[in-house]
């Protein structure tokens, strides 16, 4: 087993439809490691009165919002409310997101995309091999 094939960074740029400015995002593709960490830090442990068992809940929603921040590497021609270059930050990736309908959809869409594709080249390199 060679780590290196597996620590590769896996990515793919997609043009944003029908932007006039040009806008482009760079989606990379988390390692299992990341998308267990992204599930830690969404989850956690309560405890009832009631119960002796704890319970594990998970918050769906910071889940979401971590996966949908380690998924986007990097944009280019995104722009603030100034024309000023909007930097890719967490913050501002769901700034983005709040303020751009469906542009949280495209991302998971475009997403699927390229983990389909790599698992295809997976398949073929196995069958070749």
């Amino acid at each position: 087993m060679k780590l290196k094939e597996y620590a590769k960074e896996i990515t793919a740029t997609f043009q944003v439809p029908g932007d006039d400015d040009g806008a482009e995002v760079t989606l990379r593709l988390l390692t299992p490691g990341e998308e267990d960490e992204a599930m830690e830090a969404a989850t956690s442990v309560r405890f009832k009165a009631s119960d002796e068992e704890p319970e594990t809940v998970l918050d769906s929603g910071r889940h979401t919002r971590l996966l949908f921040c380690k998924r986007i590497k990097s944009w280019k021609n995104i722009y603030d409310e100034n024309g000023k270059p909007l930097p890719c930050t967490d913050e501002n990736k769901l700034k983005v997101a709040g303020l751009v309908p469906g542009f949280a959809r495209w991302v998971g869409e475009c997403y699927r995309q390229l983990a389909e594709s790599h698992q295809r080249k997976e398949i073929e390199l196995e069958k070749n091999s």
